[in-house]
């Protein structure tokens, strides 16, 4: 890859401090992803010398993503995470040492939501738990708790705020001063007192939220010396990205791993104009401030764009120029205009009023179709607002116009029919009587009832004073849709606390074929709906991994409490599809596209109303400097910056001057910054509105999947497997992501790995846990999901218990000594696409050889079988790539049984069964999903569903 001047620089940095001031479209990523290669492959240095820590979980991902391009096959991971994630694996390894379960759980936002719910009037809370309303503060507490933990507050530093502030009530109380001090001296004592007490039942409960992941490593690097001297003698190199989003505590973890005074080997890549986190605790003074953390750090920037137009480079630069002084290119006196490296003219960034919400939808919908009709696609097209409710007049008018889009990086899961239509099922399921989910229910198209016999039916109900189904279930015994609908709910009803919820609402989609209306046209519609249910699937098997004995009544409950909680995660999107992007300018942090809109761009809209938390932490803990100028307005300027420089080609800013209400909307004062004039647009002479005038305009059809093949970012081997067992069966799987009725074997399965994992990893650190604690661990790990019945789970729990202590008293006969290695993960490049996979476990054999197993549950293999095992070639061509050998022995250990069935395989046999695993993946890609209908339909789970199943 050809790199220029500045980022050979930073590639090649040798040794102490670096920040990289990486400005948009400068190609940071790449140079991240290339410094890790310098240092792995020119440097020498092992893979788990170097850690790579971003912000979020997608940046991440494509460092890794990028990282496979230009590492060689089958390499091994560096650590490439995010914080949380960093501080998690720390945690799980070394949490023992400061008395921290390793089996903790992680709570998200609306889990802590429920959690305070359920100790509310447990915290001491008065001002904040009043009677009338308690969980009226509970968002504002979670804030207020994360602002601390941000913050790096300990306990410590609490007591003497609250003892000098009590000194000083006393002190006021007695010369009768003013009472609104002393009430706010109580609220904040109220608020710390919650805080050490929610600390504590965190503990009780085993749960950690976010923020403890940081904090409690902290804590581990500060109390015990020999861990933090551990990983750092480990981590020879550590990279930072997005470091203008780290907020002070994980600026504190980097000192801790990177001490200033030690000249260490920290690079920090960034830029201050793309700070817009601050809503999640970051702190832009990280970057800021960080020549003053680390002196002597050598600095580069990076100002060659590779994305933009030198116009929309220069509209962006004149707008953030307005938050001087507060930027590194005064404090550092450096030049940090961009210059675009694309040489072709391009269009100036074009600013349009227009006169009301509906004219600012039909402008949008006529530049699309004219840009669409010429070179471009809809999958080239982003619509940026600030907030996502300002993007529900663009989906209105989309679908009208037939423009194909899908809401990316969004929130409302909850609130999609699909989705909202299972919640229903389940809600009628646990009370019947729920009249408002039963109508809803009985709307769905699959049960074929049409509106005006929907709304007789009601009526009836009505004239009748009886319940709606009361009414339904006497009408079931002379109508058999009714029948069908009445014994659904019943048989849901009669598996209640017998089944988990999730093989509950399993059996209805099946018995009702609720999915095939999602199965007769493969639409992009279509598809997104499959996607959304699965990813409500996946809700429940946490819900049902979490409380395996619940009801539906308990199920309805937690959802609702979900909601209320602010939870509603993101839809599923499908990114080899051509479509119109629609998203907030958060979420395109990172993303480009040739054409964008930033719309809605009014005053009170962009930039938005400062509002506060709600509760305030005390400026005694903010332990960063506050800027000089607005640091609402300036965060708000650099979200505006950000979304300029998402786009390549053509930048359209509109507003329109009436959105409702009384008054007319003033355009954003940002606009007035880019330096273009304002035009006007007008509908055509005469007509009301464009997309009244649609009839015979049609837009143009979307292209089906880009460059004619099936986008992979990475494959499994499962995945593989699945393929040649069945093409159709890996599009049901994969591609539409069709929910599945969990079965016993993979969740058994998945129990004895995770069992195996955790008891050994006590050997590896030199511990020597006996036969109680091996027991303790599978009881805890041991999950719930797929079995026929309470009888069943209960048998296999006893089976797999004797075959554990089996395991534990033979064990060692049939290994060499402790592991090596666990769940050892590895990415091998077949036909540039990733497999990616892990290895239970690698021995160190006497002679110096590598053996690797691969734990099984079932049915003990003949050695033949075990000859030609796939996977085990895969593992041993990741062994070849991981630790430069081919392992001697590789091993599949039947725990069942307690056989060990050991095979060999040669470099000729490896390169052959490579060979044949691209041609797999070619055949993948070029979306040849093609039956083989057969005795194998009668296993598979998409029997039901699919149309060529072969009924046994």
């Amino acid at each position: 890859m050809q790199l220029n001047d500045s980022q050979q620089k930073a590639v090649k940095h040798q040794k102490g401090p670096l920040l990289i001031i990486a400005g948009a479209g400068t190609g940071k990523t790449t140079v991240i992803t290339e410094r890790i290669k310098y240092l792995i492959k020119k440097e020498k240095l092992e893979a788990n010398n170097v850690v790579a820590l971003t912000f979020t979980e997608k940046a991440a991902g494509e460092m890794i993503e990028r990282l496979d391009q230009v590492m060689p096959y089958g390499y091994e991971e560096p650590w490439i995470c995010t914080f949380h994630g960093f501080c998690e694996r720390i945690l799980r390894l070394e949490g023992l040492e400061i008395g921290l379960s390793p089996d903790y759980k992680i709570l998200t936002t609306p889990q802590e939501w429920i959690l305070l719910r359920k100790y509310v009037f447990e915290l001491g809370l008065k001002h904040y738990a009043p009677l009338s309303s308690p969980n009226r503060f509970i968002h504002s507490l979670i804030k207020f708790f994360s602002r601390l933990q941000d913050e790096d507050v300990n306990e410590s530093e609490l007591e003497p705020f609250l003892e000098n502030n009590e000194k000083i009530l006393l002190l006021r109380q007695a010369q009768d001063q003013d009472d609104a001090i002393k009430e706010e001296i109580e609220k904040y004592q109220e608020l710390f007192r919650a805080y050490k007490k929610y600390q504590e039942l965190k503990l009780k409960e085993n749960v950690l939220d976010f923020g403890d992941l940081i904090t409690w490593t902290l804590k581990l690097f500060r109390e015990r010396k020999s861990v933090l001297a551990k990983y750092k003698k480990q981590f020879k190199y550590i990279l930072v990205d997005e470091f203008q989003d780290t907020n002070f505590a994980q600026l504190q973890l980097i000192k801790l791993l990177a001490p200033p005074e030690e000249n260490p080997n920290l690079t920090v890549v960034g830029d201050d104009d793309q700070a817009i986190y601050a809503f999640r605790g970051s702190s832009v003074h990280n970057i800021l401030d960080f020549k003053k953390h680390y002196p002597g750090a050598c600095e580069v920037v990076l100002t060659t764009n590779y994305r933009s137009g030198q116009p929309i480079l220069n509209t962006a630069y004149s707008s953030i120029i307005k938050n001087n002084p507060d930027r590194l290119e005064q404090i550092l006196q450096i030049d940090k205009k961009l210059i675009a490296a694309r040489g072709r003219k391009l269009p100036v960034p074009a600013v349009f009023e227009v006169e009301t919400q509906e004219q600012e939808s039909d402008f949008v919908v006529e530049k699309i179709l004219e840009l669409v009709g010429q070179d471009y696609t809809y999958k080239d097209v982003a619509i940026l607002a600030r907030a996502n409710n300002h993007l529900d007049q663009f989906v209105a008018a989309f679908r009208r116009a037939g423009i194909p889009y899908q809401l990316v990086g969004n929130r409302g899961l909850f609130d999609q029919d699909e989705v909202r239509d299972l919640l229903f099922f389940l809600k009628v399921a646990a009370d019947p009587c729920d009249q408002t989910s039963l109508f809803y229910l009985l709307h769905n198209q699959v049960f074929e009832i049409k509106p005006e016999e929907l709304l007789n039916l009601l009526t009836q109900a009505k004239q009748n004073s009886m319940p709606l189904w009361q009414l339904l279930s006497e009408k079931a015994s002379s109508l058999s849709d009714y029948k069908k609908i009445v014994g659904y709910i019943a048989k849901a009803q009669e598996q209640d606390t017998k089944k988990p919820i999730t093989e509950i609402l399993h059996d209805f989609i099946h018995a009702s074929a609720y999915l095939n209306q999602y199965l007769k046209e493969d639409s992009i519609e279509n598809q997104l709906k499959l996607k959304n249910i699965n990813l409500f699937f996946n809700k429940l098997k946490v819900f049902d991994n979490d409380f395996p004995k619940a009801s539906l009544a308990d199920v309805v409950e937690y959802f609702d409490l979900l909601q209320e909680a602010g939870e509603n995660p993101a839809q599923a999107q499908i990114e080899d599809i051509d479509t119109v992007s629609l998203l907030t300018i958060h979420a395109a942090k990172g993303l480009e596209w040739p054409i964008v809109f930033l719309v809605n761009m009014v005053s009170d809209r962009f930039p938005s109303r400062n509002r506060s938390d709600g509760l305030e932490i005390p400026d005694d803990f903010i332990k960063q400097k506050l800027p000089k100028g607005d640091a609402h307005l300036q965060e708000e300027r650099r979200l505006f910056y950000v979304a300029v420089t998402r786009a390549r080609d053509y930048l359209f800013a509109v507003y329109g001057k009436d959105y409702g209400g009384a008054r007319a909307k003033k355009a954003s004062g940002f606009l007035s910054e880019l330096g273009v004039d304002m035009q006007s647009w007008q509908p055509k002479s005469g007509q009301l509105s464009w997309l009244t005038q649609m009839q015979g305009v049609s837009a143009p059809q979307p292209r089906k999947v880009l460059d004619g093949k099936l986008q992979l970012n990475t494959l499994s081997y499962s995945q593989i497997d699945t393929y040649q067992t069945c093409p159709l069966r890996y599009k049901y799987q994969y591609v539409l992501q069709v929910p599945t009725r969990p079965t016993h074997n993979i969740t058994f399965g998945s129990t004895i790995h995770n069992t195996l994992q955790k008891f050994h990893r006590f050997e590896i650190k030199d511990q020597k846990p006996d036969l109680t604690t091996l027991l303790h661990i599978y009881e805890k790990e041991f999950q719930t999901l797929g079995y026929e019945s309470e009888a069943h789970r209960q048998k296999r729990f006893e089976q797999g218990k004797e075959a554990l202590t089996n395991y534990y008293h033979h064990y060692q006969e049939q290994f060499e000594g402790k592991p090596q290695s666990l769940e050892v993960s590895f990415r091998l490049q077949l036909d540039h696409t990733p497999l990616v996979g892990r290895i239970d476990r690698v021995d160190n054999l006497p002679n110096g050889g590598l053996e690797l197993i691969d734990y099984k549950t079932g049915k003990t293999r003949e050695q033949k079988e075990v000859d030609k095992d796939e996977q085990l070639s895969v593992y041993s061509m990741a062994s070849q790539q991981i630790f430069g050998k081919i392992p001697e022995i590789l091993s599949l250990y039947f725990i069942d049984d307690g056989v060990k069935v050991s095979t060999t395989r040669t470099a000729q046999q490896l390169e052959k069964i490579k060979e044949e695993l691209i041609q797999v993946v070619e055949k993948i890609k070029s979306a040849d999903f093609e039956a083989t209908p057969g005795f194998i339909c009668s296993f598979c789970p998409y029997n039901q569903i699919c149309p060529f199943a072969v009924k046994v």
